[in-house]
């Protein structure tokens, strides 16, 4: 896989985002967004994906978590976990109750090839800030 040194994706290749303290270098941050509506395709998966958003927003890093480092945050939130990645992961339900399958591009949420921890894509980044109006 390309570097992101090595120029723009093509639209088949998924980018992972990992953070921390030392290294911010994906704008823009998370409390910098702040309306996803319309960003994603359903009403499930917007909902989903502004959880999510929420949850990078208490630590203003696009940052590896886990399922249950998640789960932790809905708890606390009185959202249903069961919810956590509709449409976000690759595979959902459409409304007519068939199995769907996104383009790479589109794949928002990836694991970590060594297991346990999840990234999110530069795709779901792009998404979310659909919304920010871009200075002339």
């Amino acid at each position: 896989m390309p570097s992101e040194t090595e120029g723009p994706a093509s639209r088949t290749d998924v980018f992972v985002v990992c953070e921390d303290a030392a290294i911010r270098h994906h704008n823009p941050r998370p409390r910098a967004i702040e309306n996803i509506r319309g960003c994603f395709s359903q009403a499930e998966v917007e909902l989903a994906a502004g959880r999510l958003l929420e949850f990078f927003r208490t630590s203003d890093e696009w940052c590896s978590f886990s399922i249950q480092r998640l789960a932790d945050f809905y708890a606390k939130k009185g959202w249903d976990a069961n919810t956590m990645f509709f449409g976000l992961k690759g595979a959902y339900l459409d409304g007519g109750d068939t199995m769907r399958c996104r383009e790479p591009d589109h794949i928002y949420i990836v694991e970590d090839a060594k297991g346990g921890e999840l990234n999110i894509t530069t795709a779901f980044i792009e998404q979310c800030s659909r919304n920010i109006k871009q200075a002339a």
